[in-house]
């Protein structure tokens, strides 16, 4: 970034995304988290909003430097690119399935073993996405369990 009122929104936008993944980091350790209306309450609160008024500060920063091609970018290539800038390897990774722990196993007696994620394959393609070379990264990925029908 070129100005400081540029550098200081991009500061803003991302604060503001590291909030709101805090918050969510937070609810999934506590003891709430496997309650569908505790998750929601928790979703009401948390405005997406936020996120999208501190992103459209930034993006008009951007197009003020020349950057007008960011216009078109959905909200999720415009967060890579917040981070691209300072080599850091953003993904979105949808975790589709549930995960093979107690509580979910719990909630779901009737599934069979291929029926979950294992947490450890999970954390195994974390590692890679973010042990990857540059020359390969990616934005997006999907996790499910291979017995799923599509």
């Amino acid at each position: 970034m070129e100005d400081a009122t540029t550098e200081s929104a991009r500061e803003a936008a991302l604060a503001e995304i590291r909030h709101q993944l805090e918050v969510w980091l937070d609810f999934f350790s506590g003891p709430e988290s496997l309650r569908a209306n505790a998750a929601r309450e928790l979703a009401r609160a948390q405005r997406s909003g936020r996120i999208d008024e501190s992103l459209a500060v930034f993006g008009s920063r951007l197009e003020e430097n020349e950057f007008a091609w960011t216009k078109s970018w959905t909200l999720d290539q415009r967060r890579v690119e917040l981070r691209r800038s300072e080599g850091v390897h953003v993904a979105w990774i949808n975790v589709d399935g549930s995960i093979d722990i107690p509580e979910a196993r719990g909630l779901k007696p009737t599934l069979a073993d291929g029926d979950f994620l294992k947490p450890e394959a999970i954390a195994e393609t974390y590692w890679h996405i973010a042990h990857r070379d540059p020359s390969a990264w990616t934005m997006e990925l999907e996790v499910r369990p291979f017995k799923e029908n599509f």
